[in-house]
């Protein structure tokens, strides 16, 4: 972001660090990569294309491209955390934070900074996994990168032509954690049972409340994953 200030990149550039100093997430959230045993890299995209009420589809575009790729790894179990989180099982693998810029009431540049455990197999928290630990082996990064990149370009350019978003949502929601199941939420410090059916046009999540039998809409960090 700091370069965009200063310069213009090309689209498609990307920024690679092996030892990563300040990992975010969204909203402040941390994010803990041993050095040198993890993806962790940040992509310009300029997708002026894409008008700004559906900026959500970017985030769907990215997180099918690493699920694309996990696939290809051969991970079982793999599923994308709504809103930019992707699991194996039930433990964290990676993260996406997407920042953009408007321009003209236009998204001028996205930066997508992505964080992938590979070879690390031990972390501070017992929620994180590693493809090291599911897969049983390690793996290199320069080859993992290139990989990953070659996804990431196929689903932004299936974007870009604008000819298949429905698809794109379909295919998301199939492979969304928790989605059709009943599950223990928080929002405003309160507790509830409820079940994922889906995201609206502008990405919110959707959540049925069983107790209440009513449909309710929630943005990033209104709610709260429980068990």
């Amino acid at each position: 972001m700091q370069l965009l200030q200063q310069e213009s990149l090309p689209e498609g550039t990307v920024i690679i660090t092996d030892r990563q100093l300040a990992g975010r997430g969204q909203r402040g959230n941390s994010w803990e990569a041993v050095s040198g045993q993890n993806l962790t890299f940040s992509m310009v995209l300029r997708p002026r294309f894409l008008p700004i009420q559906d900026q959500f589809l970017l985030n769907i575009s990215i997180s099918l491209a690493i699920s694309d790729f996990l696939t290809d790894l051969q991970l079982s179990g793999a599923a994308i955390k709504w809103p930019n989180d992707l699991y194996a099982g039930s433990k964290k693998l990676g993260g996406i934070l997407i920042e953009s810029s408007l321009k003209n009431a236009q998204l001028e540049w996205s930066v997508i900074g992505i964080g992938i455990n590979v070879n690390q197999k031990e972390f501070s928290v017992p929620t994180a996994t590693s493809l090291a630990l599911e897969l049983g082996c390690d793996h290199s990064l320069q080859q993992l990168l290139d990989q990953l990149l070659k996804a990431l370009e196929v689903r932004y350019l299936q974007l870009m032509k604008q000819k298949k978003t429905q698809e794109l949502r379909r295919e998301y929601l199939e492979r969304m954690y928790w989605l059709g199941e009943w599950h223990l939420f928080e929002t405003e410090g309160k507790q509830f049972t409820g079940k994922i059916v889906g995201i609206d046009p502008r990405g919110k999540l959707a959540v049925l409340h069983q107790q209440e039998e009513q449909l309710h809409y929630y943005g990033i960090q209104q709610i709260r994953y429980l068990a």
